[in-house]
């Protein structure tokens, strides 16, 4: 574990309209004091790319591990701590309106909280913001902003994942209707509709297609399944309507499409 730490700090001009400014941004590897009860004037993430520890905000404690990021709002109270064998943090310093508008359309907690993110390009993200804050010529601040932006949108995915879109994604691909969704979601059609909408820009319906096809896209592009058990495996019992809707959506057959995108 490479324990030598880096950290960069900027005070950007916050009247230049970018609506997300990059604070500060920096990596710690090992065992370091444990953070009590601070508050922060800007809004903090912090993944652990490595290790585990406990994190607390507010009356609630997680236990935090490697692939988790902690979330922490401005003016919020919290702790956190490694464990005794230590571990390796990412964080950045945040501030701007667009923090506002992402909370306010449920990309990220209005609390603090842990996202649970999943897959190297997270720590990449994170470094590419640091890469940034080396920088001090003139761009450098609507390149980290932008850099920034692009991390709080993966955390923002990763939440999703974990909550909305994966219990749709699975209900979808059972071959459940839209009824059968509201109902094990406990939503009246109305509210399934709005939450889908507001989620993803597009009615029940039209996501229910978009998740099948998409799926059968992978399963085509990637392994030997028939087309009927392509179909059955996104939730078509008749190959023949599965081939139709297809064809509809993509232009082309299931068969068709295999052999131009086989990997």
């Amino acid at each position: 574990m490479d324990t030598a730490p880096s950290a960069r700090y900027r005070t950007p001009d916050t009247s230049t309209g970018l609506g997300l400014y990059v604070f500060g941004a920096g990596r710690r590897a090992g065992v370091s004091s444990p953070v009590r009860q601070r508050v922060l004037s800007e809004s903090a993430v912090v993944l652990i790319e490595e290790g585990r520890g406990e994190f607390r905000a507010g009356d609630e404690t997680s236990a935090v591990e490697a692939g988790d990021a902690l979330w922490v709002p401005a003016g919020v109270e919290h702790s956190y701590r490694s464990a005794a064998s230590g571990w390796t943090e990412h964080w950045v310093l945040l501030a701007g309106t667009a923090l506002e508008h992402l909370v306010a359309e449920g990309l990220l907690p209005r609390g603090a909280g842990v996202l649970h993110v999943r897959g190297g390009d997270a720590s990449r993200l994170f470094a590419a913001v640091l890469e940034a804050l080396e920088d001090t010529g003139a761009a450098s601040v609507a390149r980290s902003s932008a850099r920034a932006l692009l991390l709080l949108l993966r955390l923002s995915e990763s939440r999703e994942r974990s909550r909305f879109d994966r219990r749709i994604e699975r209900i979808a691909l059972s071959g459940a209707g839209v009824e059968d969704a509201a109902r094990e979601l406990g939503l009246s059609l109305r509210g399934l509709r709005a939450r889908t909408e507001e989620r993803t820009g597009v009615s029940p319906i039209e996501l229910f297609l978009r998740i099948r096809v998409d799926e059968a896209k992978a399963l085509l592009s990637e392994g030997d399944l028939p087309v009927s058990a392509v179909a059955r495996a996104v939730g078509y019992e008749d190959p023949g309507y599965f081939t139709r809707v297809f064809r509809a959506r993509v232009g082309v057959t299931p068969s068709e499409f295999r052999r131009r995108h086989r990997r």
